[in-house]
């Protein structure tokens, strides 16, 4: 439980902080998304909801990477290749409160 709520105070730090900083908002997408990956972890893990966009997003990013490192400055391209992480944001958004046992533990507080 205590992972969920700091979950929520990163997508909450994300949010109030995107119109103000860079910075802060990808620290708070970093830490949102490493406290997710231990929210996966930790039993009993949630179960993930797969949507149709799956496969796309995954194989952009998969074919953006490949085309990263095979490039003739891989240098240059493997810097560049956080910005196409930035999808995570969706899901990291979307798999928080697609949960409805968060939403009701969320709304009884």
């Amino acid at each position: 439980m205590w992972l969920d709520r700091t979950i929520l105070g990163a997508l909450f730090l994300f949010v109030v902080a995107a119109p103000h900083s860079i910075a802060a908002t990808q620290a708070a997408w970093l830490l949102g998304l490493l406290f997710w990956i231990l929210r996966l972890a930790v039993w009993p893990r949630p179960k993930l909801e797969r949507t149709p966009l799956d496969y796309p997003m995954f194989g952009f990013f998969l074919l953006t990477s490949l085309s990263s490192f095979l490039s003739y400055a891989p240098t240059v391209s493997i810097g560049k290749l956080h910005a196409a992480c930035l999808f995570t944001i969706v899901y990291l958004f979307a798999e928080m409160f697609a949960r409805r046992e968060f939403c009701a533990r969320l709304c009884s507080c």
